[in-house]
């Protein structure tokens, strides 16, 4: 049967044979043998398999009374059957001194090993094992033979099972990721031999990459040592290429720490090493936002400091495969030229102050008019987990202990549900959709956001002036302090500024800044919400009405959250747009968020998508033509995607990677317009 196949290499004869001695086996019940099976019968016992000189064998073996059973079907409980290596030249010098393959005692007939085995013979070819000579001690366990290691670690991204922690080698900084999706321990080549690291050679051994890709490493580090927030570890790591990160702490690191408390939406763990609790940070991710090169130019010569640039090319599969550059950038914008701007932000540091009580009263104080027979609302709490009640707990107390709430005693309950912020931080915030049913609601108007950028045409210098936690900085008439009650697991509280989801309070908030800045609105100054913008042609005349606000907001003891706030720049995020001299752009990761939209599987993944787009709808020519099939869908009960629709939503998304940057107009010059006039409509050329 073997000979049938003409096998080429006695590798390939070896598995053929075996597998034609599998397929009698099967046919055939096996025989019961006795120990003493040779000495009965007089039949001296078979010799190890002798090798050609161009193969290698090894020889695995297990104990009798453990059964066979494939490597993938074991439990963790399952012994593992040790294996021993021979090469070629081992192998013919044990057969000259007469010695066994196994237990290195004298081979007779008849021989038999002290403990007892079974023993499984493999040969493989040397085409196929590297003959490379590795140093003695350095044999790896048969265990950590094909390593992964996960996209994340590879690239140096973010996921949801990694950690980025920074550690020291002495004085020099390791930046590691702890990533529970790769399965042993990796250190950066160029790190390892800057680190003068002692790296010990191996037989090439591949590591699997999650995308199916393989590496090869052909060396490993003992016992490395390393420290991690004052805390001193040490493990085996194999030396790879990584990208991004110095180290990589897999399964075969995180497996000797025992029992792992840890919070990846926190960016942090807590376990027990040598008697200790210690509780590991990780890093913030720094946000990066991505530019074209175009941005890039103007930003070299703006005041603000590039702090990271990061040069990429992202390929688009399509109907024609292109390239299109884009960079990454880290900005921290700068208080510009002139040093009066750094002077003025100390002489009224006191508005970027924490608030240390409660706001003052106003004829603005949050008023909630409730419909006529209405019932007290009195929901259940949410279920919450361990940690999340934890966050709750700490951000309750810091409420108590900044008067922002009260405890209460009133009828009035709403759940409570936590909502993450753009610094990754939680805010409370309270359901109050039962409530906002039976409010009467507040008409005062809203601003739009294209009525806004008008007014910035001749501004070439941009403030903005980000309000702390503006709501809460707006009192609750006395007599609807009971309607804001809210209900924890353990607790019953009620507002004493105006909270979050209610009906009404973009209303209340913003009247408030329309009536305290109406003197200076649409002059130099815009207003939306908690987002206040001072635009000047000049430097000069900014700082001056710079000046005018901070006296404002601290007359009205508003204060500010200096972090999200940018002086004397050039440039400035506004409202979702990037707004220069130049004019008005659109926000690169808002873009980028509408390229990688997957293909919508309902109604409501289709009306989000088109919200996006429509967001930027003026930045777009024909829009409306373009995604006319998608809007088709939105129509009752017929939601069926087709290949039009496919059509619509991929030219949609590259119509808005080449969106144009629109000037701002000055009305100060005249301006000739062209209109076609169609018995359907009247657009703008």
């Amino acid at each position: 049967m073997v000979k049938m196949f003409e096998p080429k290499t006695l590798y390939q004869a070896y598995n053929l044979a075996r597998l034609q001695e599998n397929t009698i086996s099967h046919r055939q019940p096996h025989p019961s043998y006795s120990k003493n099976t040779y000495h009965t019968t007089g039949v001296n016992p078979p010799k190890p398999f002798t090798a050609q000189n161009n193969t290698k064998t090894t020889l695995y073996h297990t104990n009798n009374t453990e059964k066979s059973i494939p490597y993938h079907q074991k439990s963790p409980n399952t012994p593992y059957r040790p294996t021993k290596t021979l090469r070629n030249k081992e192998m013919d010098e044990r057969r000259a001194k007469g010695l066994c393959f196994w237990c290195d005692e004298k081979f007779i007939p008849g021989h038999r090993c002290r403990n007892k085995k079974v023993y499984s013979l493999c040969i493989l070819d040397d085409e196929d094992v590297a003959e490379e000579e590795v140093q003695e001690g350095s044999e790896i366990d048969p265990d950590t033979f094909t390593p992964q290691i996960s996209i994340n670690a590879l690239e140096g991204t973010s996921g949801f099972q990694t950690l980025r922690v920074t550690g020291k080698v002495g004085k020099s900084p390791l930046f590691i990721m702890i990533d529970s999706g790769s399965t042993h321990n990796f250190i950066n080549t160029q790190v390892a031999k800057r680190l003068s690291c002692t790296l010990i050679s191996i037989r090439p051994l591949a590591v699997e990459a999650a995308n199916g890709g393989q590496m090869t490493c052909t060396h490993v580090c003992k016992n490395f040592l390393w420290k991690m927030q004052g805390v001193q570890f040490s493990t085996d790591v194999f030396v790879v290429e990584l990208n991004n990160c110095d180290m990589v702490l897999g399964v075969q690191w995180l497996a000797t720490l025992g029992n792992i408390l840890s919070n990846y939406n926190e960016l942090w763990m807590s376990f027990v090493w040598q008697g200790h609790e210690i509780l590991l940070r990780g890093d913030i991710p720094v946000k990066l936002q991505t530019i074209g090169f175009e941005q890039f130019n103007s930003l070299i010569n703006s005041p603000n400091q590039l702090v990271e640039v990061n040069l990429c090319n992202l390929r688009v599969v399509g109907d024609s495969d292109h390239f299109i550059s884009s960079m990454t950038a880290t900005l921290q914008p700068s208080l510009g030229s002139d040093s009066t701007i750094d002077e003025l932000l100390h002489s009224y540091q006191d508005i970027f102050k924490e608030p240390t009580g409660l706001p003052p009263l106003r004829t603005h104080d949050h008023v909630i008019p409730l419909k006529e027979g209405y019932q007290p609302v009195n929901l259940r709490p949410y279920r919450h987990a361990g940690l999340q009640k934890d966050t709750v707990e700490k951000i309750v107390t810091e409420m108590l202990d900044s008067s922002t709430i009260q405890q209460s005693t009133s009828p009035f309950a709403s759940p409570v549900v936590l909502v993450k912020k753009k610094d990754d931080t939680w805010r409370l915030c309270v359901d109050y959709r039962a409530l906002n049913k039976m409010t009467i609601k507040d008409k005062f108007p809203i601003p739009i956001v294209e009525e806004l950028l008008e007014e910035l045409g001749r501004a070439t210098v941009f403030s903005k002036v980000d309000l702390r936690a503006g709501y809460h900085q707006i009192r609750m008439r006395a007599g609807d302090i009971r309607k804001t009650a809210f209900r924890t697991y353990n607790g019953h509280y009620e507002f004493l500024v105006m909270p979050f989801g209610l009906t009404n309070a973009p209303a209340t908030f913003q009247s408030l800044m329309n009536d305290i800045f109406r003197r200076h609105l649409r002059k130099f100054i815009l207003v939306f919400f908690d987002d206040i913008l001072v635009y000047n042609p000049t430097l000069e005349k900014h700082v001056e009405q710079l000046q005018i606000v901070f006296e404002i907001l601290r007359s009205q003891s508003l204060l500010a959250k200096r972090s999200k706030c940018v002086f004397g720049s050039s440039q400035v995020e506004y409202l979702g747009h990037v707004i220069t001299k130049s004019g008005v752009a659109t926000d690169p990761l808002k873009i980028q968020a509408i390229v990688n939209w997957p293909f919508p599987r309902n109604i409501k993944q289709l009306r989000g998508f088109l919200g996006l787009t429509g967001y930027y709808r003026r930045f777009v020519k024909g829009y409306g033509a373009i995604c006319k099939p998608l809007t088709q869908l939105l129509k009752k009960d017929s939601y069926k995607w087709n290949e039009e629709a496919t059509i619509a939503f991929e030219h949609l998304k590259q119509a808005m990677t080449n969106l144009p940057v629109l000037a701002l107009p000055d009305m100060t010059k005249l301006f000739v317009i062209e209109t076609d006039a169609s018995g359907t409509g009247v657009g703008l050329c």
